[in-house]
């Protein structure tokens, strides 16, 4: 009988441990020649900067969610390093290497995002804003980032609190 629960234990885990490792699905690559370019902009998280026009927008308080076709494509957060830690954000593991696009300057990092069970491979570009870090986070299988990502990225600029409309 002993033996019997050992084994059913064993099955349990060991289908609990194959649904946490289930990877989520990332949007298709986009033909960077084919982009249509959409200019964005978050006063209240301080940037602007271009994404392909065909991203659906769904602002959220602390980010805004880019999606492609109901997937998240693109993700802009501002957190402390904390709170996203907590939130299994960039702050979960030490970035790869310092990079500059345009005016800023950032780490880059590449990491799995937990959302429950289940995660999704991440890039990310994070730089100091306003005392906490605002990353910008691409969801995508590949290991580093793709032109579409990198005009995203040489578009951002930061608004300075002491610039925004009263």
């Amino acid at each position: 009988m002993n033996r019997m629960k050992l084994v059913r234990s064993l099955m349990w885990f060991a289908s609990g441990a194959a649904i946490c490792a289930c990877e989520q699905p990332v949007p298709d690559p986009v033909d960077p020649s084919r982009v249509e370019w959409s200019p964005y902009g978050n006063e209240d998280l301080g940037f602007r900067l271009e994404v392909p026009a065909h991203y659906e927008i769904h602002a959220d308080g602390d980010g805004v969610v880019f999606t492609d076709d109901g997937r998240t494509a693109l993700r802009v957060t501002h957190a402390d390093r904390t709170e996203a830690r907590n939130r299994g954000l960039w702050a979960q593991v030490d970035p790869t290497e310092a990079r500059e696009y345009g005016e800023t300057a950032g780490q880059f990092y590449r990491y799995r995002h937990y959302d429950g069970p289940t995660y999704v491979p991440t890039l990310a570009y994070v730089v100091r804003h306003r005392g906490k870090d605002l990353g910008v986070e691409f969801r995508t299988r590949r290991s580093d980032l793709d032109p579409v990502h990198e005009h995203v990225l040489a578009t951002l600029e930061l608004i300075e609190e002491h610039s925004r409309p009263m």
